[in-house]
């Protein structure tokens, strides 16, 4: 999406230096898969990311901060503002920044390295209470939104998804453009502030749904190295499969309801 509040070099100058002390060489403004207000920048104490949340409140944000920091060890963005602060009357983070770039082309050993993390993560948020609306929930909201979507047919895996169960705190939206790679090493993990109470499958069936498909398939060799990394045996393939559906019709609905690409959701649900 891009830049959605312009700030001057010299405001950003002025807001880094007053919440970290660092003096700002260079800001460059990010041009793709955010929906917040989010600058890198070059700075007298290392790479540092600024972010204004566009949609968020100043309570969900700070959620997002403290389980940041209880997953700190498992390099996830470590938030240098420990409470957010307001510019233009909406909450704003520095973060340091993570190395590495988006995957393009997922390998198998790139999905080894995300089950690895979310089975970290899902040790760490076993059982943890969120405040923010619960995937359940935001399943069981969809009952009256998908009658007016092309995806009406497939209101049964909706209900399936109603009765899933909650293990703990799961991300929820695991795709490219919330993880980044030192080459097939898992670098850093974005983007924490929707994480809520769900079943830890659904997190692996994003990933699935994201990385592992291939014309409208799950591709098996990518989907068994995130299985391994996981710890969970091929056998749960089918398994895998279904949350997979999952996804593909949550994000489609909301892509759906929000004006987005939603076709490639709708093929995966119609042919798997």
């Amino acid at each position: 999406m891009g830049i959605i509040t312009n700030l001057s070099f010299n405001s950003l100058c002025e807001i880094v230096e007053r919440h970290t002390g660092a003096k700002v060489f260079c800001a460059k403004e990010t041009e793709s898969g955010i929906s917040d207000t989010v600058y890198t920048l070059q700075t007298s104490i290392g790479n540092l990311v600024f972010k204004l949340y566009e949609q968020s409140d100043f309570e969900s944000v700070q959620r997002e901060i403290r389980l940041l920091d209880d997953l700190r060890r498992l390099g996830v963005a470590t938030a240098l503002t420990k409470e957010p602060f307001e510019v233009c009357g909406k909450p704003a983070v520095i973060y340091k920044a993570v190395t590495g770039k988006h995957p393009t082309k997922p390998t198998p050993a790139m999905l080894y390295e995300i089950g690895r993390f979310l089975f970290a993560m899902h040790t760490v948020t076993a059982g943890q209470k969120s405040e923010n609306k619960s995937f359940n929930e935001m399943f069981c909201s969809f009952s009256d939104i998908i009658q007016n979507t092309p995806f009406a047919p497939f209101r049964s895996i909706l209900e399936e998804m109603t009765a899933i169960g909650d293990d703990g705190v799961i991300h929820g939206d695991l795709f490219p453009d919330n993880l980044f790679f030192d080459g097939d090493r898992l670098s850093g993990v974005i983007d924490f502030i929707e994480a809520a109470n769900g079943a830890f499958l659904f997190d692996l069936g994003v990933v699935a749904f994201s990385f592992c498909t291939h014309k409208a398939k799950i591709d098996k060799e990518l989907a068994n190295a995130l299985l391994t990394g996981y710890e969970r045996k091929e056998r749960d393939m089918d398994t895998l499969t279904k949350y997979a559906r999952y996804a593909a019709l949550f994000y489609g609905i909301n892509r759906y309801v929000k004006n987005k690409s939603w076709e490639g959701c709708f093929d995966f649900i119609a042919q798997t």
